[in-house]
């Protein structure tokens, strides 16, 4: 069972339900995630967006605690609940969201807790605007990394960026590279 606009509303959450939207012509009202803009690194761990793994518990109840990952329109499928937007929330909030909507004819007194999973990272220091720890995605270059990390700076230069990776057998390998090759989880990044 999906929440609805009113099920947001009991939970005392801000909707859009009294604002008609201005892409329908229409009594429809709709109900819109709002995302960061593609490229602006959101710290780790702060809030969940699309692609992040959360790993939710719920006391007693060991059929709805798991591992999930936030799906491209931003919310996971939990059972008994249906989606649950998670993209632009915190771990708090989500927890909240949760024991609310299993209070709805579910469980009596839910309790959950809820965590960023394992959430992989690159790292992209040098020649940036903002070096850091980023989440991972996969698909992700180097070029792509950098736009995370704020973009170049003026001085960086293309044709020295170095990665030092790590092989399957723990050793790792530092070398020269263009920037666009994929990252690959774990990687560190140096612009020059």
């Amino acid at each position: 069972m999906a929440m609805g606009v009113s099920d947001l509303q009991a939970q005392g959450l801000e909707t859009l339900a009294d604002t008609p939207s201005p892409f329908y012509q229409s009594n429809e009202y709709s109900v819109e995630v709002i995302q960061p803009a593609p490229g602006v690194a959101m710290p780790v761990g702060d809030v969940f967006e699309v692609g992040d793994r959360v790993e939710i518990m719920v006391a007693r109840e060991e059929e709805l605690s798991g591992r999930y990952v936030v799906n491209a329109r931003g919310a996971i499928d939990f059972p008994l609940i249906g989606d649950v937007f998670l993209a632009g929330k915190n771990a708090e909030e989500v927890a909240l969201l949760l024991e609310n909507a299993l209070k709805q004819g579910y469980l009596v007194r839910p309790k959950v807790s809820v965590k960023a999973a394992d959430m992989p990272v690159f790292h992209i220091l040098g020649q940036v605007v903002k070096p850091g720890s980023y989440v991972f995605r996969d698909g992700i270059d180097i070029t792509q990394g950098a736009l995370l990390a704020g973009g170049l700076k003026d001085v960086a230069d293309l044709q020295s960026v170095q990665i030092l990776r790590t092989r399957t057998d723990g050793s790792g390998f530092y070398e020269r590279v263009p920037i666009d090759t994929p990252i690959v989880e774990g990687d560190i990044i140096l612009v020059r």
